[in-house]
């Protein structure tokens, strides 16, 4: 009998789910949107239903696992999402609820932690014994995998990267304190800034939405065409970005940096103008040694990392290849 692994992505504004072998390749994959509110009971039904249907057909013996992918705090060794402002939940024992509506061993992780696993052990980051990830989207986020261990700190909330202040002043737009790079770089922010200009008349290529927005898509577009709207705006996040990667890299010196998430995906650019922001900042003594590269995966990345979590968790991946893990002061469970 083949053997299989089931992963799911539950994000602020999709929830996902694929099938795949037991080396993570998809064999099957499915989306739905959600939105608010979400609810813990209706929401894990969701889970548990779309696990199902990526499931169908195959003899439910045959699963090994399932991997789930959160977008939150949370904890590993009890299956907890301890903090998820974007779905309001907090001490939410996810594990728990989806072992009592399927019949397969479930284990639970941070969203941009797993995107970096999938990315190290089989991308961009392949290869690497330290490897940072940064997820460029609805917010900022990011990865860390120290000497060939997921990092994920005393509080399971390492790789905030969208909270680190900038030393900048005014505000973003939305009447809050512009300091945070998740408040520049993000998604809305960029696409916010562009809006803003374009409603004050700045002339642009870029083209509003029926409804009044303006997307990354569009603002990718323009760039290629040497719109001076979309080279400004881009061009800011990528200060941003760089500045706070920089300062990242200064302090954990990791092999190699990975740049994902939908607005890297509808910009390419962006990981070669971030790269050289890096090198401008860094003061190493020599040529800058890290590479900034585009992730490899793109929005199965977390549902692939997910799969390895399920697949390691479920001891059947060698020590050399452990997902392992570490908080900051001591090992996790697997």
């Amino acid at each position: 009998m083949a053997y299989h692994l089931i992963g799911i992505d539950l994000g602020g504004t999709k929830l996902s789910a694929g099938l795949t072998d037991t080396d993570g390749r998809v064999i099957r994959l499915e989306r739905e949107p959600v939105a608010a509110p979400w609810e813990v009971g209706r929401t894990v039904d969701a889970m548990a239903a779309i696990a199902r249907r990526v499931a169908r057909d195959i003899p439910p013996a045959s699963v090994l696992g399932v991997g789930v992918a959160v977008f939150g705090v949370v904890d590993r060794q009890t299956g907890t999402v301890k903090a998820s402002p974007a779905l309001g939940w907090h001490g939410v024992r996810l594990r728990d609820e989806l072992r009592a509506r399927l019949p397969w061993d479930v284990f639970i992780g941070n969203d941009n932690g797993l995107a970096t696993v999938a990315e190290w052990q089989q991308g961009a980051g392949k290869g690497a014994e330290s490897l940072l990830g940064v997820y460029v989207g609805t917010g900022v986020g990011a990865g860390l995998v120290l000497d060939g261990r997921l990092y994920e700190g005393r509080h399971f909330a390492a790789g905030q990267l969208g909270r680190v202040f900038l030393p900048v002043g005014g505000t973003n737009g939305f009447g809050q304190r512009r300091g945070r790079l998740e408040e520049i770089a993000s998604g809305p922010a960029l696409c916010h800034r562009v809006m803003r200009a374009l409603l004050a008349g700045e002339p642009s290529e870029i083209q509003m939405t029926a409804g009044g927005g303006v997307t990354a898509e569009e603002i990718g577009r323009a760039e290629s065409a040497g719109d001076s709207l979309a080279l400004r705006a881009i061009a800011e996040s990528a200060d941003a970005l760089g500045l706070v990667i920089a300062n990242a890299v200064t302090l954990l010196d990791p092999d190699r940096v990975v740049l994902g998430g939908g607005v890297v995906r509808a910009i390419p650019t962006l990981p070669a103008r971030v790269r050289e922001v890096v090198r401008r900042h860094g003061d190493w003594g020599m040529e800058c040694p890290h590479e900034v590269a585009p992730a490899e995966f793109g929005r199965e990345a977390p549902i692939i990392g997910a799969v390895l979590l399920a697949r390691t968790a479920g001891r059947l991946a060698t020590e050399s290849g452990a997902l392992g893990g570490t908080r900051g002061g001591g090992e996790t469970g697997r």
